[in-house]
């Protein structure tokens, strides 16, 4: 299973908060060995991305201002990922950015629910990119998954089952659109990502792979969590795939004793 930590904007704007954020997620890493980690970003490139007419108190505008990275800073928190033995996936929300994503050598792109149904950023990513492809479906409609998996047909396409709110309520999961997708498109890997708080986390096992956002104290939102709480997450996580044992065959289990029955001489088994 693939284990995506997301860091969004969370490092701030500063190069040296994300690689602390790095080092600090490849010590919890290093305790489930039995994950393979994937260290996410985001690009936006803010002269195409933001429009003119986009208000600058705006809190998202005013966020993507603050935390934007140069292009020199972004390879190197790429690069030092990397060096922590992560694999490395970038969201881009935008036709630049999907062509740094290309530039920059990331293992896989990554989709986000905003941009799901974008057309013209998926021409963009079939025209350039040609890795694998991670996608969330948050908000999108069944016509709208089946558009993007047609047109990715024969690519590494794993969809992500999501909830495009921050932080998702437990009555708001939906977690039964997981197996509703992998009915679905049983030709793609499914997986979860997730915008839950920590006080109200639920883990499923049947997934293919999970994502979360991740950041350091001061925790800058109520859906990103620190290692500790990471931590948590993949004990669960591990629990639930143990108790879920081996999957396509029959475990018969231990066989119960038959006992106080009688057999065919009229005698009684008893076997305590």
């Amino acid at each position: 299973m693939k284990i995506i930590f997301e860091s969004a904007n969370n490092a701030g704007g500063s190069v040296g908060i994300g690689k602390q954020m790095i080092d600090e997620f490849r010590k919890v890493a290093d305790q489930f060995p039995q994950f393979t980690y994937i260290w996410k970003g985001q690009y936006r490139d803010l002269p195409t991305f933001i429009h003119p007419s986009a208000d600058p108190k705006h809190k998202y505008v005013k966020r993507f201002r603050e935390t934007n990275l140069s292009e020199s800073d972004r390879i190197a928190l790429k690069e030092h990922a990397e060096r922590a033995g992560f694999l490395t996936a970038c969201t881009p929300f935008d036709e630049k950015s999907v062509r740094d994503v290309v530039a920059h050598g990331y293992n896989i792109l990554k989709v986000g629910s905003p941009s799901f149904s974008d057309w013209g950023l998926w021409y963009e990513i079939n025209k350039f990119w040609h890795g694998p492809i991670i996608a969330s479906c948050g908000g999108a409609t069944e016509a709208e998954i089946d558009r993007v998996v047609e047109q990715n047909k024969g690519n590494d396409l794993t969809l992500m089952h999501c909830v495009s709110e921050y932080p998702t309520k437990i009555e708001n999961l939906q977690l039964n659109q997981i197996e509703w997708l992998r009915g679905k498109y049983p030709n793609h890997k499914i997986g979860f990502s997730s915008h839950q708080g920590n006080d109200e986390w639920v883990i499923t096992s049947d997934i293919d792979a999970l994502e979360f956002h991740v950041c350091l104290e001061p925790k800058p939102n109520e859906y990103s969590l620190v290692p500790d709480e990471a931590i948590v997450v993949l004990q669960n996580l591990n629990e639930c795939l143990e108790a879920d044992g081996k999957k396509g065959e029959r475990v018969p289990g231990v066989r119960p004793t038959q006992f106080m029955r009688k057999n065919f001489c009229g005698k009684m088994f008893w076997k305590p």
